[in-house]
């Protein structure tokens, strides 16, 4: 049985969404001892959810403050220390 793990980004603003592939699982035989996954699996699957969903939330994170909140010019400072 083949089992796809997509992660999916709604647009708050109605844009388009995207859909990132996580992982793709298969399972041959069905059996009590095959059900659910393995430690090793999930915590690579959770390594890879984590990855996608920092880089999706970086973007939208840079996209919003890439003009200032209180006078709405672009921001030409990179770093704030």
């Amino acid at each position: 049985m083949p089992i796809k793990v997509q992660l999916v980004f709604e647009d708050n603003d109605g844009g388009p969404a995207v859909v990132q592939e996580v992982a793709q699982l298969e399972r041959n035989t069905l059996a009590p001892g095959t059900l659910g996954l393995t430690l090793a699996v999930a915590k690579t699957l959770l390594q890879t959810l984590q990855s996608h969903l920092v880089q999706q939330q970086t973007s939208a994170y840079q996209q919003q403050y890439q003009t200032c909140p209180h006078c709405q010019q672009p921001c030409l400072v990179k770093d704030y220390r």
